[in-house]
This record gives C-alpha cells, sequence and structure tokens, in this order.
C-alpha cells in the first residue's frame, strides 16, 4: 500500500507510543483505520496515575510526540499534512494544562523536548511506520 497519508498517521501514532514507552508509560496498542485524508490513528496506553507534575510532563511529552513524528513524516516524504490533523491532539494539551500541576510548565520548551525525543526514536519510526500503515495496528 502506498498511501503517504497513512505512512504518516502511521509516523505521528508511533511517535505517540516510542515516547511513552521511553517515559515509563505501557503502550497497549497502535492502530490506524482509513485510507488518505480519513485516515485515523489511535495509541492506546495502560492506564497511569496523573498526580504529580513530572507525571502531567510525560502525558504532555507523550501527547507532543505525534504531530512531531507526523510532520517529520510528511517533510522527509513531501507529503501534505491534513490541516486538522493534530487537532485532537491539541485538545488533549490544552486539558493538561488546565491541570494545577501543570502550572509552571513551558509548552514551547515541551515542544523542543518531544521533538528530541521524537529525533532519538527516529529509526524505530521509521521501521515501524511501513508495518503499521500494511497491518492496520502493531504492538511494541
Amino acid at each position: 500500500m502506498d498511501d503517504g497519508k497513512r505512512l504518516a498517521s502511521s509516523a505521528h501514532e508511533l511517535g505517540h507510543a516510542t515516547v511513552l514507552r521511553d517515559l515509563g508509560i505501557r503502550v497497549v496498542a497502535i492502530r490506524i483505520v482509513g485510507e488518505g485524508d480519513t485516515t485515523a490513528g489511535y495509541t492506546e496506553a495502560a492506564p497511569s496515575p496523573v498526580g504529580t507534575t513530572e507525571e502531567i510532563r510525560h502525558e504532555l511529552l507523550g501527547t507532543l510526540a505525534g504531530p512531531a513524528a507526523g510532520h517529520r513524516w510528511c517533510e522527509e516524504n513531501q507529503v501534505r499534512l491534513h490541516p486538522r490533523a493534530d487537532d485532537g491532539d491539541h485538545e488533549i494539551v490544552r486539558a493538561l494544562l488546565r491541570n494545577p500541576l501543570a502550572a509552571g510548565l513551558d509548552l514551547a520548551l515541551l515542544r523542543l523536548e518531544a521533538r528530541e525525543l521524537v529525533r532519538a526514536n527516529w529509526g524505530q519510526i521509521r521501521r515501524y511506520a511501513p508495518i503499521l500503515c500494511e497491518r492496520g495496528r502493531l504492538t511494541l
């Protein structure tokens, strides 16, 4: 299957999954459905407590890593990103930032850190994106 947007969505979900895993959050499943502009993905993590600033920070980094990976994939592969591809992640970030435990966290710095974490996992993301794209599901 040569569906650039489905591959970009696969990279996006793998961005979430690899970073969450590296931060100690167990990833249960990664899924991709649809094709082209109708592609959607989901990364399911095991329930984890969010009772400290560090736990909120980890959730934010995992959430921000998806768009960072998706954008990088699109840039490297000359794929046009759907304008609303990251809307769900942006909503999650806004909700997490409303938590009083997030006071003092700098969103710009978190975005930079998420991009760095994606860079560190890029070999894995590139390797697994075609597999996720083809199978529609993956576990790490």
